[in-house]
């Protein structure tokens, strides 16, 4: 099953997005840039779902991270 990370600080999105997606994805969900950055120390997806507007980093700080490493810079992400 394909994996999805989505990165949201809102906790409401979080949840509607992983409820309309879990019965097809395998769905891996955190509420911040530098945890999005923290997830991939362990772990990997096929697609990240990511929020631009949030606090301390931003989805353009966080993609601006995952492009420099070679484990992430492919994966692909919709803002």
């Amino acid at each position: 099953m394909n994996k999805i990370l989505i990165v949201d600080d809102n906790k409401l999105n979080l949840v509607i997005a992983k409820n309309v997606l879990k019965a097809t994805y395998d769905v891996a969900t955190v509420t911040g840039g530098e945890e999005a950055i923290a997830y991939f120390e362990d772990d990997t997806c096929d697609l990240i779902l990511l929020d631009i507007i949030m606090p301390v980093m931003d989805g353009f700080a966080v993609i601006e991270k995952l492009k420099e490493s070679e484990k992430t810079r492919d994966i692909p992400v919709i803002f």
